[in-house]
């Protein structure tokens, strides 16, 4: 198995580098390392196998989409359904709390605005829910449809909303946060991370100033990546360092 397999299996898997690491029974820095090319990848039957098992366990997931519109939701239960896992529906906050009442699932995806009871509201139900351990994705589209709010703002306002430990900023055609555009300025330095306050003083562009304000006053880590690479989304739900990550 080449190095470039081995990230794209663990990526698919959704598992982190100390993840699957603990299941090969090896260091963090020696899978980094393997993946990396710096390390050999051990013998491709016995890694395959254990891939293998990993992907078989978390086949049988049971999942809960939670989504008014019924077109994106069968979307998201048809594309979970082909991964192999059992899913269950809810068209409306008040289903997905019972729902979650009932049944003990391991993974839900999450509208926010969401008939009878909104999504942050069902959120916090299962929040209480005692043994609660569900990994939970938020959907939102993030628009208010007011003046003077972008949807950068509206964005860091959901996230807080919701309690999130961090906000997944996927923008198109960039992969972080830039000293000028890389598309005007091909001398434009990449920052690998910055503070709210170094953000605001460079005058940066990536977001608007309201958005990285709001997160500051609250302590909201941000992380800026490009959506339109393949595996990306994966990758920084997965804890990769990718992109910028912009933190008190």
């Amino acid at each position: 198995m080449s190095p470039k397999e081995l990230r794209s299996r663990r990526l698919s898997l959704g598992m982190t580098i100390p993840q699957l690491a603990h299941e090969l029974g090896l260091t963090a820095g020696e899978l980094q390392q393997m993946e990396r090319g710096q390390l050999p990848v051990p013998a491709h039957a016995q890694i395959a196998a254990t891939l293998d098992t990993i992907e078989e366990r978390k086949r049988s997931v049971d999942c809960l989409v939670v989504e008014d519109d019924d077109a994106i939701r069968q979307l998201f239960v048809s594309m979970l359904r082909k991964e192999g896992c059992t899913v269950d529906e809810a068209a409306d906050g008040m289903a997905a709390v019972d729902a979650a009442a009932t049944r003990d699932y391991r993974l839900m995806l999450l509208d926010l605005n969401l008939p009878k009871l909104s999504g942050a509201e069902v959120l916090a139900q299962v929040m209480k829910k005692p043994g609660h351990h569900s990994a939970v994705i938020v959907i939102s589209g993030a628009g208010s449809g007011m003046p003077y709010f972008s949807t950068d703002t509206v964005a860091a306002q959901r996230a807080l909303e919701i309690s999130a430990e961090v906000l997944l900023m996927g923008k198109q055609g960039v992969d972080g946060v830039y000293s000028a555009d890389p598309h005007k300025h091909p001398e434009a330095v990449k920052f690998d991370e910055l503070t709210y306050d170094e953000y605001l003083a460079k005058d940066l562009k990536v977001a608007d100033a309201t958005a990285i304000s709001m997160a500051r006053d609250y302590k909201l880590p941000m992380i800026f990546f490009r959506l339109d690479t393949e595996g990306s989304i994966v990758a920084v739900v997965s804890g990769e360092r990718i992109g910028t990550t912009v933190h008190a």
